[in-house]
């Protein structure tokens, strides 16, 4: 849906992050790459507006060519109040961070924000992973890290194999839940599990299990030794970010990269990802065989 016209007498300014620079001798660019930019003919009329726009004022061209480019900043979803921008700006803890928002989601990132400040995530892993988690969960806007009512979320974290058992009782409890699975070559993330919705980590063990029989046992059996597990701290860092970036969406109202899905990244960050269906054989799919 194209966005309204500007209404007059309105403070305006530009999304965060577009940048107004010269792209030749006669035109103007907001933006860098495709799909953000936007390049304008370059007129007093057209450069006054830009200033207007890069110091929060209210817009007002004169002439054919400054309406052209207020309509198409408009239409491209360039600009947003800035009497908005300014207020969250003003409270903001980390002023980049709630930039980041308005450069997302425009004059909806006050909602939004007030959507990430209602999630409850529940971290669980070895320490420092959970120490990560939770900061990088709070710099993206997130709650206290106690799952309680709506907005709730675990994200499970785990060096290798993580111990099915500590799954389960999320998906009695329909909890929405993200596992993170640490190694020292390689490092998975998801499946984002909406118990009823998606595949959860028994779905992929059953899929898995079709291909390798015995795979069921020797997972568990890894889950439960005492060896040193190896883990990149790289590989890590990049798992748990990406992690705190599905939250984000989720609690954004996205769907996360890992919905039903799991994404496995090597030392060549190539990653890799699998779609996964809701296995007939599991018990979180019993509800579509009795409606079936």
């Amino acid at each position: 849906m194209p966005a309204p016209p500007p209404v007059p007498g309105r403070r305006l300014a530009l999304r965060p992050g577009l940048p107004v620079v010269r792209r030749d001798d006669r035109h103007l660019q907001v933006g860098v790459d495709a799909p953000h930019r936007t390049v304008l003919e370059d007129t007093p009329d057209v450069r006054r507006l830009l200033a207007d726009l890069q110091s929060s004022g209210r817009p007002a061209p004169t002439t054919a060519a400054g309406h052209q480019a207020l309509l198409r900043l408009t239409a491209a979803g360039h600009l947003v109040d800035a009497d908005v921008l300014e207020a969250a700006l003003g409270d903001a803890p980390d002023r980049a961070a709630t930039a980041a928002a308005f450069a997302l989601h425009g004059d909806a990132a006050p909602e939004r924000l007030a959507d990430r400040a209602r999630v409850r995530a529940e971290v669980t892993g070895p320490e420092g992973a959970v120490r990560l988690l939770t900061r990088l969960l709070g710099d993206c806007g997130a709650g206290p890290t106690e799952p309680s009512g709506e907005g709730a979320v675990a994200v499970v974290v785990a060096d290798g194999e993580v111990g099915r058992d500590r799954l389960d009782p999320l998906v009695r409890a329909g909890l929405p839940h993200l596992l993170v699975s640490l190694g020292g070559t390689s490092v998975t993330i998801g499946p984002f599990v909406v118990p009823g919705l998606t595949a959860c980590v028994r779905c992929v063990d059953a899929h898995r299990g079709e291909r390798d029989p015995r795979r069921a046992t020797v997972v568990d059996q890894a889950a439960r030794s005492g060896d040193l597990r190896p883990r990149d701290p790289a590989l890590a860092m990049l798992a748990l970010a990406w992690a705190v970036r599905d939250v984000t969406a989720w609690s954004d109202g996205e769907q996360p990269s890992t919905w039903s899905r799991t994404v496995t990244v090597g030392t060549d960050l190539q990653p890799v990802a699998h779609a996964w269906t809701r296995h007939p054989h599991c018990g979180c799919a019993w509800d579509e065989a009795l409606v079936g």
